[in-house]
């Protein structure tokens, strides 16, 4: 896969190792494909735009829909068109590809409400969600399920205005030998348009809360 095989507006992800040897994942979204040259948006802290200087070491890895690929030692430069500031990366070589099962995860750890689907018509219960990504989620529950059983996650955030229906199928079933709660994998069946943004905002709210958190730190 080459940069002009990519998708505007697709989410993509910045693997960044810093001087200091610390490791960010950063999320954002392409702009513009032009060729074997891109531009993504920036992400801004403190409506600062964030820069990487030669001393990063920057991967650029795309999720499609079959598999990941990446991209490694990328030089990310900042490049302002018109009035709005992207990042800009150009490559002419092909990604190299990776298994990252479609999409990174982001964890959850908060309860959310689960329906499963039976002869005696769906059942709705509270569950803990692990994680999730945009091809499927795991959860944690005492109840038993098998293999192949049909479920929707009802995904909230923030509010129940913001409340995503996520039809699934629970493709992966981890017992835990010193407890009664089980792990589920789950595959999503129908692909949602909002989910990709949703999950790009959590991740870039968290990454900017601790590029706040390390400048305090280097402050002090």
């Amino acid at each position: 896969m080459r940069f002009e095989d990519m998708e505007e507006a697709h989410s993509i992800e910045l693997d960044v190792t810093t001087p200091q040897r610390k490791k960010l994942s950063i999320p954002t979204t392409i702009a513009k494909v032009q060729g074997d040259h891109i531009l993504l948006e920036p992400i801004k802290v403190d409506n600062k735009v964030v820069g990487f200087p030669p001393s990063c070491t920057v991967n650029v890895i795309y999720a499609g829909d079959e598999r990941a690929y990446i991209w490694k030692n990328s030089d990310v430069k900042l490049v302002k068109v018109g009035k709005n500031i992207y990042y800009s990366i150009t490559s002419f070589l092909q990604g190299e590809p990776i298994n990252r099962r479609g999409a990174y995860r982001v964890y959850i750890g908060e309860e959310m409400y689960l329906t499963t689907f039976t002869n005696d018509g769906p059942k709705s219960l509270t569950v803990i969600l692990k994680d999730i990504s945009e091809s499927g989620f795991a959860f944690i529950t005492k109840e038993a399920f098998d293999i192949g059983r049909a479920v929707r996650l009802s995904f909230t955030v923030g509010s129940r205005e913001h409340e995503l229906r996520l039809p699934a199928t629970i493709v992966r079933r981890q017992e835990d030998e010193n407890s009664i709660r089980v792990l589920y994998g789950c595959k999503l069946t129908d692909k949602n348009k909002l989910l990709s943004g949703i999950l790009m905002h959590i991740q870039q709210e968290r990454q900017k809360k601790k590029m706040n958190l390390s400048k305090q730190g280097e402050l002090n």
